[in-house]
């Protein structure tokens, strides 16, 4: 029993470290190729997300100037300076204090919270009930325009 014992330890083969390094590098040669492609990925996505947010939010603004204009109320003037909406402990902050609160709830309920980061600014400029650009910028990480200019 005891010959049989050995005899079947020193026939059971695994890998040798040499195997095992080769395997190693090879795995780590692979992730070398792939990593710079996947941060150039998720910036890209970023981005994308910022110009989808910044067309979304073009559109609602258009709809709440549209029912400003039916409700009769004047549209103020934010070519210049636009309206900036931010969040501030879980609620949506407007930058125009002097709008009505029927006005800037309308407003408010256009844009879903969830969507705004600690650092996220909305930036709404319109004129005569129709919006000229949207801007959503994320802090430090990028803006979001709408409509795309170029320069």
């Amino acid at each position: 029993m005891k010959k049989t014992m050995k005899k079947v330890m020193r026939n059971n083969e695994g890998f040798t470290l040499v195997e095992l390094i080769i395997v190693v590098a090879i795995i780590a040669l692979l992730i070398a190729m792939i990593a710079p492609n996947l941060t150039s990925f998720l910036g890209t996505a970023s981005d994308t997300t910022r110009q989808a947010n910044a067309k979304t939010a073009y559109t609602s603004a258009n709809a709440w100037l549209t029912q400003m204009r039916v409700d009769g109320v004047s549209c103020p003037d934010y070519s210049s300076t636009p309206l900036s909406i931010s969040v501030d402990a879980g609620a949506l902050k407007l930058s125009d204090t002097t709008l009505a609160t029927a006005q800037a709830d309308g407003l408010k309920a256009m844009f879903n919270v969830g969507e705004f980061k600690s650092d996220t600014v909305v930036k709404i400029y319109a004129k005569n009930y129709v919006v000229s650009k949207v801007e959503w910028v994320d802090g430090t990480a990028g803006t979001g325009t709408y409509p795309k200019t170029t320069d």
